[in-house]
């Protein structure tokens, strides 16, 4: 809930997948605290960032496998997953976000290496108004 902690993740998420300009994902998490929010943010930089399509549950609501088997029955380029399922609850420690690929499994040691990379470079983020 830092500034910009959001939004210097999911841009580096962006920034190092294939160009994410006219692609599918999908949006949706656990409803832990913050899933709200973060999914107004998420898909703002969605939009900013060229992707054509965002498949969302219904309040931004998707359990884990829900979300991956949305994936790959819609054939979309990957997922956002909302949750911290291994974290205690409460407002400090009860959000967390996970990539997933197109084959609705987690983002491969590759990507996330690469996306952990990125983020201790990153200089801006891109964010669609209102």
């Amino acid at each position: 809930m830092r500034a910009d902690f959001l939004e210097n993740f999911v841009q580096a998420i962006f920034n190092s997948i294939d160009d994410p300009t006219g692609k599918t994902f999908v949006l949706g998490g656990d409803g832990r605290y913050f899933t709200q929010e973060a999914a107004q943010t998420i898909l703002k930089m969605a939009a900013a960032n060229g992707v054509a399509k965002m498949i969302v549950g219904q309040n931004a609501l998707l359990s884990t496998p829900a979300a991956s088997h949305l994936i790959r029955k819609c054939g979309a380029d990957g997922g956002f997953v909302m949750s911290a399922s291994h974290n205690p609850g409460g407002i400090e420690e009860d959000f967390g976000l996970k990539f997933n690929v197109s084959n609705g499994g987690p983002a491969p040691e590759d990507l996330t290496e690469k996306i952990f990379a990125e983020t201790s470079v990153i200089s801006e983020y891109f964010i669609a108004d209102a």
